[in-house]
């Protein structure tokens, strides 16, 4: 399982609907996402799998 992972690139919606800005390049450690519900999780999914998945951020 990931236990880090690196924010290539960021899309305007995900800043709109995360409220998370300034990412691009850093490491979810980095910006403590892993305490963030369900962030971890999915992008774990992601990074096993690399399918995409669509989530809502609450």
């Amino acid at each position: 399982m990931p236990i880090n992972y690196r924010f290539l690139e960021m899309s305007p919606s995900f800043e709109a609907q995360t409220k998370i800005t300034q990412v691009k390049g850093k490491t979810a450690r980095k910006i403590d996402l892993n305490n963030e519900a369900g962030f971890s999780e999915n992008y774990n999914r992601v990074a096993v799998t690399g399918e995409s998945i669509h989530f809502l951020a609450l």
